[in-house]
């Protein structure tokens, strides 16, 4: 069974690893999870780059896998 908890603060993160701990229960920190603040902040320097011309265009398959064998 997986359940997952989203602390607001650190201070409920640490408590969590406590309880966590005491009980002998694993955690496993999903770094692709964000609060929704997170989420908004990183549209916005998206959108933000876009603006600047710091984007890659990708027109077709081609295009992808070569992006893809550069990275």
């Amino acid at each position: 069974m997986e359940i997952t908890l989203q602390p607001r603060t650190k201070r409920e993160e640490n408590a969590l690893k406590a309880i966590a701990k005491a009980m002998n229960i694993p955690i496993k920190k999903d770094d692709t999870l964000m609060s929704k603040e997170e989420f908004f902040t990183k549209i916005e320097q998206s959108r933000k780059q876009y603006k600047e011309g710091k984007f890659t265009r990708i027109s077709n398959e081609e295009e992808l896998e070569k992006y893809f064998e550069e990275l």
